[in-house]
C-alpha cells in the first residue's frame, strides 16, 4: 500500500511538471502542493491548534468551560481551521455551524474562561505540564469571571436559545436572551 501511495504522488508530480512544461502554465505545479502536499503543510496547523484544546484541563467534569479551551488566532489560520478555536463554544452548543461560532463567543463572553492567543494558551500548557511532572494528578482548573452562570446539564431551553445563532446570522445577543433563558431553566428545570 505505501508503494501504491508514493508511486501515486510521484505521478502526481511528474504529471504536474509535464503539463506545466507542455502548455506553459506554471499554475499546473500547484497542483501537487494541493493534492500531495496539504497533509504536510497542515500539519503545523493540526498540532499548533488542535493540540490545545484539552491538554492539563479537567477530566470528567460536566462544565465543558472547565475541560474545553478557546483560543484567539489570526484570521486566516481560523479559516482554514474551520473556526474550531471556539472550541468551548463548540463543546457547549454543537449545533451551532462552525461560521457562527464568534458571535457565540461574543454573547456567552460573559461566561467563559479568558480568551489567550496562540503563545498564551501554550505558555499556560508548559506550565501545566511542567507542573504535573511533580504532580502527576495535577489538571489545571479555568478561572471563570464572576459573572458566570453555573452549567445547568440538559438545559433544553438554552440549547434552542443557542440554536438561534445558527438559524438567524442577524440575531444578536440581546434578541437570544441567553441568560434570561438559563434563568428561566434554572427556576423551571424540564
Amino acid at each position: 500500500w505505501n508503494r501504491f501511495v508514493l508511486i501515486g504522488h510521484g505521478i502526481i508530480v511528474a504529471g504536474s511538471i509535464a503539463a506545466a512544461v507542455i502548455t506553459g502554465r506554471w499554475a499546473w505545479l500547484l497542483v501537487p502542493h494541493v493534492v500531495s502536499f496539504s497533509s504536510t503543510y497542515g500539519g503545523w496547523l493540526f498540532y499548533f491548534c488542535n493540540n490545545t484544546q484539552h491538554v492539563g484541563l479537567t477530566d470528567n467534569v460536566p462544565d465543558f468551560r472547565l475541560c474545553c479551551r478557546s483560543m484567539k488566532l489570526p484570521w486566516i489560520v481560523s479559516f482554514l481551521y474551520w473556526h474550531m478555536q471556539y472550541h468551548t463554544e463548540h463543546h457547549m452548543y454543537a449545533a451551532v455551524p462552525c461560521y457562527n461560532l464568534r458571535k457565540l463567543r461574543k454573547c456567552l463572553a460573559h461566561d467563559l474562561p479568558e480568551f489567550k492567543g496562540v503563545i498564551g494558551t501554550w505558555q499556560e500548557i508548559a506550565m501545566i505540564l511542567e507542573r504535573q511532572k511533580s504532580e502527576p494528578d495535577y489538571q489545571y482548573i479555568h478561572p471563570l469571571p464572576e459573572t458566570a452562570q453555573p452549567v445547568l446539564i440538559g438545559n433544553r431551553e438554552a440549547e434552542i436559545a443557542a440554536g438561534a445563532v445558527a438559524a438567524d446570522p442577524g440575531a444578536n445577543c440581546d434578541e437570544l436572551n441567553l441568560h434570561a433563558d438559563v434563568e428561566s431553566a434554572a427556576r423551571h428545570p424540564a
